[in-house]
Parts: C-alpha cells; structure tokens; sequence
C-alpha cells in the first residue's frame, strides 16, 4: 500500500471501469494516502476484533473444519493457538467478515492475494458457495512484479503445471527482449559495495583456498514454497542433512555452507548439529557475497535461486524447483531417485554440463510468463516488458464474465452486511490506534530505560571514579601516616640521642 502500489490500483481501477467493472481492496497495511479505491482494512490475526458477547455463538455455530482451518492457518503463520476458544472466535470471525463482504459487495469475482491466509480461506469457501469465480495474485521472483493465474500459486498455478513442450518456441527477437527484462531485474553483484568491504567467506570460515563452496539456501518450513509444494522433507533441517549426505560423495574439494534465511523460526542451532567436517550453517554472510563466491548453489524451493539463475549460476533443485520444477532450467534431484541417477546429476551440476539448455529454458518460461501472466507495478518498467494494465483488465473481466452463469441461490443481506462491516471498521481502527498507542508506550518505556540505562552507566563510572579517589586518598593517608609514624620515631631517636643528660 505505499504509492507506487497504490498508483498501480488506481490505473487498474480506471482501466477496470471500461468494463463496468470496479475494484474493492481488502488490505493488510495502512495506505500511504488517501484513495479512490474502497479500502476494507483486514485484522482477521487479531482476535480483539471479535471479542464482543457475539462470539458466544461461535462455539455452536463454528465447524470442525472451519476449527481446524484456523489451527492449520496458525502453523502456516507461526502462530500456535492457545486453546480452542481463540481459534473459535477467529473462525467465527472469519466466517462472518467474509460473509459481510461478499453480501455487501456481491462480486462479479474473488481475487486472491496468495490464497493461504486465514480470511482468504474463509472467502475461498464463501465465494464457491456463492458461485462468485476465483483467480490468483501473487508476488513473483522478480521485485517489483505481479503474477495473475486462473489455477492458484507456485506449482499449483497453471503455469506451475505446464511442462517443457506446452509452452511455446520463442524467437530470436523474443530471445533478446527477454535478455534485456533479466538484466533489468537483476541484481547488482555485490550491491555495487567497494571492493574493500566485500567479505570473503574463505577468510572469514577458514576455508582452505582449493576448496570450493556449495551452497545451500535455507527456508522457512511455513513459507507457501514449501507449505504447499515440498512433498519430500518433513522441514528445512532434514533438508540440509540430505543435502550434505549426497554431496559427501563429490569429494575433499568441498565445503557445504548453509546460509540460515533471516525470518526463519527454526533456530539456527538445529542446523548446526551436524558432525560433517567441512561444513558451516551461517546466519552471517551478505547474500551477495555467498551467490557470487559459491561454485554451485541448491535449495529447496527458495526464491534465492533465481538471483542465482540471474547471475548465470549453476542451480540444483533439491525435491522440486516449484513454478520451475520440470522445464528443465536448473539441476533437479530428490530423495525418490536412484542413487546412480543422484550421483549423475550432481556432477552435471558441478560441471554445468547443460548451461546453455537451462538458459534458453529459462528464457523461454520467461517470455511466457511475461506474455500471460506478470505485470510490473512500475508504470516504465510495464511499458517496456509484460502485461499492460489494459490487457490485465481485460483478463479480469473474461473471468469476472463467468459470474453471470447460474449461481446457488443465496439469501443476501446487505443491511446486515453494512452494519457487520460499519461496527467491524469501527472496531478494527479502535484496535489499531490502542496498538500504535501500545507500540509508542512500548517506545518510550524503551527509550526512558535506555536513558536510565545511560545514566546509570553514567553514575556507576563516577562512582567508580569516586571509589578510585577514595582509594587514593586512603593510599596517601597511609603514606603520610606511615611518613609521620617514621618522622615521629625519628625524631623521638634524634632527641633522645642528642638530649642533654641530666646531671
């Protein structure tokens, strides 16, 4: 929701309206301003937000699968329900909010940002009810770029499902306009550091020169990558430790890094545990330092191995590459394989045996997408390469056309509908303002314990310095008594020697 996004809206709202059609945006974020787009502000995470004597009814009214939505909901975002009646108000919740939008708004079609979130699911169900079409938005590998898809995500989309022959030859033309979007996309090497400061991971682990580094990229266990397309690793760890298994069979002139991914939840010292020589699990090293100074990279499903691609590196795919898996344009191996079939892919992975294939492959995916599939929110970037706003308009309303076939008879309330939504606005914007007051208590309680804590350190060095003098005072009191104790026998020798003797 920041401006370039919310410009990107508004196009497409303009371009929707040639169709008499007309978006409504349910957000997660605070806009950076003010828009004509009806905005419906999401806080289904939150509980508070139901927490009125309705949701009383939520432990008769509620089903097991709409409970066990929720649970599955919070293991995908990390977030363990406390005890059955949390889950059950925010199912209650769910239901009702998606109930309230689709009778309120009663669409000609249901966009899904991901389409794994708690309330998306509850729309899903509400929306198939209704009859309302269902298509896909996601972000894609290239930043900055959306991908809209009929079928859903990842693997799940229909690109996802394509193989090699289905997609279509590409020209020398193409060929080179693909070049041109991929060099545009890519990031620089090294992030344009100086030379200076680039760190070298031989240095840095005491790696032998000769040895080279094989790199694995680590994953959140509940990204939608591996939530939804990982059908071979119980999670990210028994990952790695295939990884280093099969690799061992390359040889001594290798070092296994596993880079640990900053959001991950699995705490780096599950990855460590290994007793593998010649290995390093390391939360430490810049990204573009460990693509560019690696020999060969894998990972299970990471959005890194297409930087990697992009920086012309040789990529294995350790269970499936997802949206890639299949077409040929990395290394693939998984557990299911032979062992003779594993050692041979290795090795042509070591050697990049097919780097040309894989990179006209991903040339050809790429045209693809960009032809059906991905838009740029940039407006420059989108008049050089992929959809238009025009055409993406045009491909909502060939699936929001759908909408006009028979539908389930539903009893819709609007009254209801807008007196859900008026008192659950009221209550989301009364929820966010008691966390942003929370959050600036939270700030300045930090910031006044800090001051203390400055103080403190303030008070505790003068009163160091104090002990320091008094020490030194107590020394020199010492001395000087010890002097005076000296003089004072001195002087009692002194006189009694030279005292005249009494006659």
């Amino acid at each position: 929701m920041d401006e370039p996004a919310l410009l990107f809206w508004e196009r497409l709202q303009e371009s929707l309206a040639k169709h008499d059609l007309a978006p409504v945006l349910i957000h997660y974020d605070k806009p950076a301003r003010p828009t004509t787009i009806p905005l419906i502000r999401s806080l289904a995470d939150a509980t508070e937000v139901y927490s009125d004597e309705a949701c009383k009814e939520a432990h008769s009214s509620v089903s097991k699968e709409e409970f066990d939505l929720v649970c599955q909901s919070a293991n995908y975002r990390d977030k363990q329900v406390s005890s059955d009646d949390p889950a059950r108000r925010m199912a209650y919740g769910c239901k009702n909010f998606a109930t309230a939008v689709l009778d309120r708004y009663q669409p000609a079609l249901l966009v899904l940002w991901n389409g794994c979130h708690l309330e998306q699911s509850f729309l899903r169900r509400a929306a198939i009810e209704r009859g309302i079409p269902i298509v896909y938005m996601d972000g894609s590998l290239f930043s900055g770029w959306f991908v809209l898809d009929e079928a859903g995500i990842h693997d799940g989309s229909s690109f996802g499902q394509l193989k090699l022959d289905d997609l279509e030859p590409v020209t020398e033309s193409e060929q080179l306009d693909v070049e041109d979007f991929l060099e545009m996309v890519a990031p620089s090497p090294m992030g344009g550091q100086q030379a200076d400061k680039i760190v070298n991971i031989h240095q840095k682990l005491n790696i032998p020169k000769g040895r080279e580094l094989l790199t694995f990229f680590g994953q959140k266990d509940n990204d939608t990558q591996n939530f939804l397309s990982n059908s071979y690793f119980a999670n990210n760890v028994q990952a790695w430790e295939w990884f280093l298994e099969i690799t061992t069979q390359l040889g001594d002139g290798f070092h296994r890094l596993g880079k640990h991914h900053p959001q991950s939840v699995m705490p780096q010292s599950a990855y460590t545990s290994s007793t593998l020589e010649r290995s390093d699990w390391r939360a430490d090293l810049p990204l573009d330092a460990v693509i560019q100074q690696s020999q060969a990279l894998a990972s299970v499903n990471s959005s890194d191995m297409m930087d990697s691609m992009l920086a012309r590196k040789r990529v294995l795919f350790l269970g499936g590459g997802s949206y890639y898996s299949g077409k040929q344009v990395a290394y693939e191996v998984h557990p299911e394989m032979t062992d003779e079939a594993i050692e041979k892919e290795l090795f042509a992975w070591l050697y990049d045996s097919r780097a040309l294939i894989h990179r006209f492959n991903l040339l050809r995916c790429v045209s693809h997408l960009l032809g059906h599939h991905m838009i740029a929110i940039d407006g420059e970037q989108r008049e050089k390469f992929g959809l238009s706003i025009d055409s993406a308009s045009r491909w909502f309303a060939t699936h929001a056309s759908e909408s006009k076939k028979e539908k389930p008879p539903v009893a819709y309330s609007i009254e209801a509908a807008n007196a859900y939504l008026d008192l659950y606005a009221t209550r989301s914007e009364l929820l966010l303002r008691y966390d942003e007051s929370r959050r600036s208590l939270n700030a300045s309680n930090a910031e006044l314990a800090q001051e203390l804590k400055k103080e403190g350190k303030a008070l505790k060095e003068k009163n160091t310095q104090i002990n320091k003098q008094k020490k030194e005072i107590a020394r020199l009191k010492a001395e000087i008594h010890s002097a005076e104790k000296w003089q004072r026998s001195w002087v009692k020798r002194v006189f009694h020697r030279w005292r005249p003797k009494k006659r």
